[in-house]
């Protein structure tokens, strides 16, 4: 929560009523870059990494190189996919699986302390 909280994603208050509070809007924020705010670049290889390239420590050349090639596929399809996807329709996709009834209400976090 405190890599979320210095992004400025969501606040905290202390105290009896305290908790956590989303300060943006959950249609803003993509899946993509909540993943990328916790745990660092999405790419699945450094050579791949949009946010944080480096080159592979064993690779010889990125453009031959077999593994490279195949995960690119996988992880442009992935990125894709988590660009475009936001906390919004995430929360909204656990309230129609849920089994209790209202346990994630549409407005789960406006203006709500967690």
């Amino acid at each position: 929560m405190l890599d979320l909280k210095r992004a400025g994603f969501v606040s905290s208050k202390r105290g009896k009523e305290g908790g956590y509070q989303l300060d943006k809007l959950p249609e803003k924020l993509t899946l993509a870059t909540i993943l990328r705010q916790i745990d660092g670049p999405v790419a699945p290889l450094p050579c791949l990494s949009r946010t944080a390239y480096r080159r592979c420590e064993d690779c010889g050349d990125e453009a031959t190189c077999g593994l490279r090639a195949i995960l690119s596929e996988t992880h442009e399809a992935t990125l894709a996919i988590l660009e475009k996807r936001t906390l919004a329709e995430a929360i909204a996709r656990a309230d129609l699986n849920s089994s209790e009834l209202g346990a994630f209400g549409q407005d789960v976090f406006a203006g709500a302390f967690i």
